[in-house]
């Protein structure tokens, strides 16, 4: 259970990250492991100073240890003697858990010092704009097209047909547009995620220039 035993090593530090992977880290520091009655938290790549040539760090008093049970999903701590209670939605297996406070939702990864420097050396994924496009919801076969380049359709209009397991789904325009071109022809396999139809862009898109960056996802 990561909020009883944290991967605690290295003279009792932890690396906190808000946000879940790619957010921001904070260096955790127990002064007494066995009886922790205060922490000191320190941001990681931000400067460890600040203007006036202070640390960043900050020392938190444990006021009133943790109380949690994962079966209540509830977590009870004081610190600097302001009671404080969170809500552990989800608890994962490598440090992730999913926390609500003050009606805030937040993902917050625990590591290790050493998962830490390993996990820098992750890229963060791109996230593609897929807003315009109709993708296949799954693996199979192109069936059949309910429209062509140059229709207007409306917002669940059907679009076309896929074949899955023997199985045929309908697959419906996720808003009102134009169809700007069918991408693959009728009778052909499909990867999941593949893009099947592009619709022409909303106007105010930013990028309305190609067809590749233009389309509507299945729905």
């Amino acid at each position: 259970q990561v909020l009883k035993q944290p991967p605690i090593n290295g003279g009792g530090k932890v690396i906190v990250r808000l946000g879940g992977m790619f957010g921001e880290a904070y260096q955790v520091e127990l002064n007494d492991i066995e009886n922790p009655g205060s922490v000191q938290v320190t941001p990681i790549n931000h400067e460890t100073t600040t203007e006036d040539g202070s640390s960043s760090s900050v020392v938190v008093e444990i006021t009133e240890p943790l109380e949690y049970e994962p079966t209540d999903l509830l977590a009870e701590i004081s610190l600097n003697d302001e009671p404080l209670s969170l809500q552990v939605i989800k608890e994962g297996q490598h440090g992730l858990l999913s926390i609500q406070m003050k009606g805030a939702n937040m993902d917050v990864l625990v590591q290790a010092p050493r998962e830490y420097e390993l996990s820098l050396h992750m890229h963060e994924p791109s996230i593609v704009d897929t807003s315009d496009m109709v993708l296949s919801p799954m693996p199979g076969a192109l069936i059949s097209y309910a429209v062509q380049e140059g229709d207007h359709v409306e917002m669940g209009q059907e679009l076309c047909i896929v074949e899955a397991m023997k199985m045929q789904n309908i697959i419906r325009s996720p808003r009102a547009g134009t169809i700007s071109k069918c991408r693959v022809e009728v009778g052909s396999s499909l990867k999941a995620d593949e893009i099947i139809i592009d619709l022409v862009p909303e106007s105010g898109s930013s990028d309305s220039g190609t067809d590749d960056e233009t389309a509507a996802k299945a729905a």
